[in-house]
């Protein structure tokens, strides 16, 4: 493929990305990662945990650590762009690396995967799951590459990884077992080409050493001070032989779970919902998932016809690559519930699972790699593959496009999963930080977040948050307050308080298609942005409420006042 093909399709991922970043949740996971980022780098101190889990064990430090870098971007849609290209990135590289035949071929590994519509609405949240797509696809790039030549570098970067993955998310262990797995496979298929007296070998072992050191240092010492011996040893919540059991079951229901990966009814992993979408975006998603479908059949006859071919041989040669892979992916969803994971085979954590879709996509699509080991079939499958990646790439690309147009462009009362568009959240911000510069040259604006949703949960994980971080931080409309200072260099007057009732503030944002809080009084002036609703009150009110609260300094303000300081 000429460069300038790369450069149009690169073009046009970029446009796609950008209109999925305006569909972006921002929901307080990802937005008390980044304020976590932030804090990091103003102050100098690390976080000694990240985020709480959903069995109530904070995660490893690796994420506030990734977001350090992430937050000095300007606003939340810089920040879900570059995560989205970063996947996007890590894709093409791949794909360029796996591939060793036409150019038609190539761009069939690439395309499917870029225009999958899971994959698309993943990249563009700074989830920590979802960061391991992007990690899957630099590790296969990476084994790739140095299967054609031989490096040392690319030993180092798989070691960093291995080292990044578990100081993520706690199920990023399995990850690092997995690229481990791999590390060791590469050093000993490649042990005659390693020249261990090479002085560039001998750096990237050194580097790999001063990287152990440093994730020692900066996450596991400060996590295992924070935890109990009881909390870790208790997070595989069944008991050994019961996880094994599970481990199997997924092995043997293989077939379900790989014909299940595109089930069309996730519509909050799509940033949206069933009704949002409407008939038509479902119609797309049915027929990307035949497609899909029809491929794997291919696949299976594929690798059915090379494996015979290889028993022939009476060798496994290294070029059977959707083997490889698929491989992979039955360690990962064994692995999950043996660790004390979710049973993904069981459509438990969809999100989870997700971060391996690539991998089976590249299973499924590498086949016309498998070469003169197909025989006679090696012309149609060849064909097939390719037509198909091409109609699944079609549809794919418009259903995405469609999904996220018609969540940009609902104006109705259903608040899903998915939230309401990034888009409309930053230009209520814009007009606030605008109305607030007008009335008062105070830096802390008296705003309310009314906007609970779909996560009734997040006051009581708050507070539980409270045993590890010195301050809240998992609040209600955190990302949005992290664009509010990052953005406007403007604090929420709210900042230091994990319970944030309505004190008489100037604004509260609300949800444009719910009824306006009993609250808010009536004089109160209402502006529309897309989704989100702003109530304005009246300032003599929150003048006097800001009074109120500067002379009470609220427990757990101290992270608030150094950074008004900084």
């Amino acid at each position: 493929m000429a460069a300038g093909a790369w450069v149009v399709l690169w073009a046009l991922v970029v446009a796609d990305r950008c209109l999925w970043a305006n569909v972006s949740q921002w929901r307080e996971d990802a937005g008390t990662n980044l304020w976590l980022g932030y804090s990091t780098w103003l102050h100098h101190a690390v976080p000694p945990v990240g985020l709480l889990s959903s069995k109530h064990v904070p995660n490893p430090n690796g994420m506030p650590l990734v977001s350090t870098l992430l937050s000095l971007l300007p606003s939340l849609f810089w920040v879900s762009l570059a995560c989205s290209l970063a996947q996007a990135a890590a894709i093409l590289w791949a794909s360029y690396e796996l591939s060793r035949g036409a150019r038609w071929v190539r761009l069939s590994l690439a395309l499917p995967p870029l225009a999958c519509v899971f994959l698309r609405a993943a990249s563009i949240e700074l989830w920590n799951q979802w960061l391991f797509i992007t990690i899957n696809g630099l590790l296969i790039a990476l084994v790739a590459r140095e299967l054609r030549k031989h490096h040392p570098l690319h030993y180092l970067l798989i070691a960093w990884l291995i080292l990044l993955s578990p100081s993520l998310y706690l199920m990023g262990v399995l990850n690092g077992l997995l690229f481990g797995m791999a590390l060791c496979g590469l050093v000993v298929h490649q042990r005659k080409q390693i020249d261990w007296r090479r002085p560039a070998t001998q750096l990237c072992v050194g580097l790999i050493f001063l990287g152990t050191l440093a994730s020692a240092y900066l996450t596991w010492l400060p996590y295992l001070r924070t935890l109990s011996f009881a909390q870790l040893t208790d997070l595989p919540s069944a008991p050994l032989s019961e996880r094994a059991k599970n481990a199997w079951q997924a092995i043997k229901q293989t077939r379900k779970w790989i014909f299940d990966v595109h089930p069309p009814d996730l519509a909050a992993i799509w940033q949206s919902h069933g009704t949002i979408n409407g008939p038509e975006v479902q119609q797309y998603a049915e027929i990307t998932a035949r497609i899909f479908e029809f491929q794997l059949w291919v696949a299976g006859l594929a690798l059915l016809t090379a494996l015979g071919y290889a028993l022939w041989q009476r060798r496994l040669p290294l070029r059977l690559t959707p083997l490889w892979l698929l491989l992979g992916l039955l360690a990962a969803y064994a692995g999950s519930p043996l660790l004390g994971g979710f049973p993904w085979h069981e459509g438990e954590r969809a999100d989870q699972s997700l971060t391996f879709l690539i991998w089976l996509f590249w299973a499924a699509f590498s086949v016309p790699l498998l070469g003169r080991a197909l025989g006679k079939l090696r012309g149609v499958i060849t064909l097939a593959s390719v037509s198909l990646a091409f109609a699944y790439t079609g549809v794919a690309a418009w259903c995405g496009v469609s999904a996220a147009w018609a969540h940009l462009i609902y104006r109705g009362t259903i608040v899903s999963v998915a939230d309401v568009p990034l888009v409309h959240k930053e230009a209520a911000l814009a007009f606030i930080a605008r109305d607030w510069r007008a009335h008062s040259e105070s830096d802390r604006v008296p705003l309310h977040y009314d906007m609970v949703g779909e996560w009734s949960w997040i006051p009581v994980h708050g507070e539980l948050m409270l045993k590890y971080l010195p301050a809240p931080v998992f609040t209600v409309g955190r990302a949005l307050d992290w664009e509010l200072l990052r953005r406007f260099q403007l604090h929420n007057l709210h900042e230091g308080e994990q319970k944030r009732d309505f004190q008489d503030d100037r604004y509260v944002m609300t949800y444009a298609g719910k009824r306006i809080p009993k609250y808010v009084p009536e004089h109160a002036e209402h502006h529309l942005f897309g989704r989100i609703r702003v109530s304005v009150v009246e300032q003599h009110l929150s003048q006097k409420n800001e009074g109120k609260r500067s002379a009470r300094k609220p427990k757990g303000a101290q992270m608030a006042q150094a950074e008004s300081a900084a």
